[in-house]
C-alpha cells in the first residue's frame, strides 16, 4: 500500500455539507465529539464511566452492522451513568478487581490499603462501588461528603486542638452573602466571624482583630483573591500584611488530578474530615453538603460552581468556602513567601521583626 503524506491541514470556518473519512481496508476511522473511533465489530473503552452518555451511545452504534461483535469496558465507578447500567446488566460478563482481589493476587499490600482508606475516592478506586443514588443529582454531580459523616464531625467546642492555626476569609460578593472567617487547626475548625459589610477597611479590621485574638500570623491568613477579594488582598499588602491570596481558577498543584485550585482544596477539605477533622456546630458547615464534584473525561476533578448552585436556588456557600481556603496549599511548612512573624504589643498594633 502506497504511503500517504499529509501536507496541509485547514481549519474550516463553517461546517461542510460533506465529511470525508480516511479509509483503511474495509474499515474507516472518524471522529465523534473529538473521540477517534474505528468502524469495527469490537470496541474497547478505557475509563468508560468518564465518557458522556451521548458520546457512548454514538460509539456503541458501530456494533450494529456486525453480527459477531463485542464491547469491552474498563473503568472506575465514578458515575451512575451508562457504565453503571452495563455493570448491572446480566447480559454482560463482569470481572470485579477490588482491593481484596488485588491483595490476594499480590498486586497491592494490605498496609497500603489501610493507608489509602481515608483518601479521596477510596470507595471508587479500591472498593469499586458506585456512589449511592442519594449522593448524585439529576445532572450527575456527586456530593463530596455524606450527610452522616459531616454531622458526626460537627461536635461543637473542642478544647483539645493541635497544630498551627490558619484563618480562611471568604469575601461577600453581593447582597445576602456573608464575609466569613473560619479558623482551622490540625484537627478542628470553627466559625469565628460573619458580617455583611462591603467596606473593605472594616473587613481588614475584623481580620486583624481575629488574627490577634487567635494568635495567627499573617502568612497563615487565606483570602479568595478574586473579585471583591482582590481588593481586600491588595489593601492588606498596602498595610504591610503579607496574607495569602488564593485565585481559585488557577491551576492545581496536582494538575493531572484536579481542574483548578478550588477543586484540589475542596477535596483536601473532604479528606481532612474523613481522617477525623472536627467542626464546631455552626450550621453554616452544612453548606458542605451542597458542594459536589464531577470527574471529567480527562480524569480531572471539577467542583460545582457558584453560578450552577445559584440556578438551583442554593445560596453562596460562604462558610464552606472559608474552610476550603485554609486548604489552599498542601503544607504550611513549605511556605516561602514570608518567614517573618507578627508580634502583638500591648497597644494591640501588629509590628514586624
Amino acid at each position: 500500500m502506497e504511503k500517504g503524506i499529509v501536507t496541509k491541514i485547514n481549519k474550516l470556518d463553517k461546517t461542510p455539507e460533506f465529511v470525508w473519512n480516511l479509509n483503511v481496508a474495509d474499515n474507516h476511522n472518524y471522529y465523534i465529539d473529538g473521540v477517534l473511533v474505528h468502524n469495527s465489530p469490537n470496541i474497547v473503552l478505557d475509563e468508560s464511566s468518564l465518557i458522556d452518555d451521548d458520546i457512548y451511545a454514538k460509539i456503541k452504534r458501530m456494533l450494529g452492522g456486525h453480527e459477531d461483535n463485542f464491547i469491552f469496558e474498563i473503568g472506575n465507578p465514578f458515575h451512575r451513568n451508562h457504565f453503571f447500567k452495563t455493570a448491572s446488566n446480566d447480559d454482560y460478563h463482569h470481572i470485579l478487581i477490588d482491593w481484596r482481589r488485588a491483595v490476594k493476587d499480590g498486586g497491592l499490600q494490605k498496609v497500603f490499603i489501610e493507608e489509602m482508606r481515608k483518601e479521596a475516592f477510596f470507595d471508587v478506586f479500591y472498593e469499586c462501588k458506585f456512589p449511592p443514588q442519594d449522593m448524585i443529582d439529576a445532572d450527575g454531580w456527586t456530593a463530596i461528603i455524606a450527610e452522616d459523616i459531616l454531622k458526626n464531625a460537627m461536635i461543637g467546642d473542642n478544647p483539645n486542638t493541635y497544630g498551627e492555626k490558619r484563618l480562611g476569609l471568604d469575601i461577600a460578593r453581593s447582597g445576602g452573602n456573608f464575609n466569613v472567617w473560619v479558623v482551622r487547626t490540625g484537627n478542628y475548625a470553627k466559625v469565628v466571624g460573619k458580617t455583611t459589610t462591603n467596606n473593605l477597611m472594616d473587613v481588614i479590621g475584623v481580620t486583624k482583630d481575629i488574627a490577634e485574638k487567635e494568635n495567627i500570623t499573617d502568612n497563615n491568613i487565606y483570602i479568595d483573591a478574586t473579585g471583591m477579594g482582590a481588593g481586600v488582598y491588595d489593601r492588606f499588602k498596602e498595610t504591610g500584611w503579607i496574607v495569602r491570596g488564593i485565585n481559585m481558577a488557577e491551576k492545581a498543584q496536582d494538575r493531572d488530578k484536579y481542574i483548578n485550585i478550588r477543586a484540589e482544596a475542596y477535596m483536601r477539605t473532604r479528606e481532612w474530615i474523613m481522617k477525623g477533622g472536627m467542626l464546631d456546630n455552626d450550621t453554616g458547615f452544612l453548606e458542605l453538603l451542597d458542594i459536589k464534584y464531577k470527574v471529567r473525561s480527562n480524569g480531572k476533578v471539577q467542583i460545582i460552581d457558584k453560578l450552577t448552585l445559584s440556578k438551583q436556588g442554593i445560596p453562596s456557600p460562604d462558610v464552606a468556602d472559608a474552610l476550603m481556603l485554609t486548604f489552599g496549599d498542601a503544607d504550611v511548612t513549605n511556605m516561602t513567601t514570608r518567614k517573618k512573624q507578627i508580634k502583638i504589643k500591648q497597644n494591640k498594633q501588629p509590628v514586624y521583626e
